[in-house]
């Protein structure tokens, strides 16, 4: 039975949490103490217990000073390994879908946690859009100057809404999301590091330094980089950047929820995103992965 989750239902949320995502316990408590609510995530029962999960986040994709899309963010999508291949994900998401059109989403967002799942989420009408750059930095290719550890979520508002400045499409993010967004990077063993003019939000995976975002130019990011590297006692780090269209890999997945059938679905949601102008794929690096 499918199901909207309740307060009740968090211990066995968390159980499958542990099962699909292993070792990430206090990244969960994070999670359900900034993103559980009614209606925010949905479960499949089977054989008396929970099967499936997935959080169903509402955001706005903002195009422009006027414009903003509602769209619903799947996320932390699991199944239990006792009911995987046997269709229960796809199902959970084709009530996700209906659940968000409900609530007047016009497309749903989501971050494959693997390459091979872009071919899956494709067959329910997910299109690619969202491609990353990924290069190595050296900690001798940065220099030291202002930066350090900030909790100022105006500031930090500030930078990210005047990277897109030239009306690119971009996900809209509120004093609330950047809170959540602190607490997770604090969670992973990262933070935010961060000047008057730039920021890199942080994280720390298997003993590996990943900038998840960075926002300014190269003269303004480049202390940004040397601290958070100095912070981490690391000599290099991983810098994830939005990449021009037909370069990079795609990072991240969107469908319409209209029409219904997922081949259409596809079809749609790539002459959606092709707009004119400016970047191909909007910005939709949603943080909450």
């Amino acid at each position: 039975m499918i199901r909207f989750a309740e307060v009740r239902d968090i211990a066995a949320l968390k159980a499958l949490w542990d099962v699909a995502f292993p070792g990430e316990r206090d990244f969960c408590d994070v999670i359900f103490e900034t993103h559980f609510g009614p209606e925010l995530v949905m479960g499949d029962e089977r054989g008396g217990g929970l099967s499936a999960m997935t959080f169903l986040l509402p955001c706005r994709l903002r195009r422009g000073a006027e414009d903003e899309i509602p769209c619903g963010y799947i996320y932390a999508a699991a199944t239990h390994p006792d009911f995987r291949r046997q269709g229960v994900m796809s199902r959970l998401l084709m009530a996700a879908h209906g659940a968000m059109a409900a609530r007047g989403d016009r497309c749903s967002l989501l971050i494959p946690a693997s390459e091979w799942l872009f071919g899956f989420y494709a067959r329910l009408g997910y299109a690619p859009v969202f491609p990353l750059s990924r290069r190595i930095v050296d900690l001798a290719d940065t220099h030291p100057g202002p930066a350090g550890t900030t909790d100022d979520l105006n500031l930090l508002a500030r930078i990210y809404e005047r990277s897109f400045a030239d009306g690119s499409p971009h996900v809209a993010r509120g004093r609330a999301d950047w809170r959540a967004i602190l607490l997770e990077s604090r969670a992973a063993g990262g933070g935010i590091i961060a000047n008057d003019s730039a920021y890199a939000i942080y994280l720390i995976q298997n003993g590996h330094l990943i900038v998840r975002e960075a926002m300014g130019d190269d003269r303004d990011l480049s202390p940004v980089l040397y601290a958070a590297m100095t912070a981490a006692g690391a000599g290099m780090a991983s810098l994830q950047r939005p990449a021009g269209k037909g370069h990079g890999f795609p990072f991240a997945c969107a469908r319409l929820l209209t029409p219904d059938d997922p081949g259409e679905a596809y079809t749609r949601t790539r002459q959606f995103f092709a707009l004119p102008g400016g970047r191909w794929e909007p910005y939709l690096n949603l943080m909450h992965n």
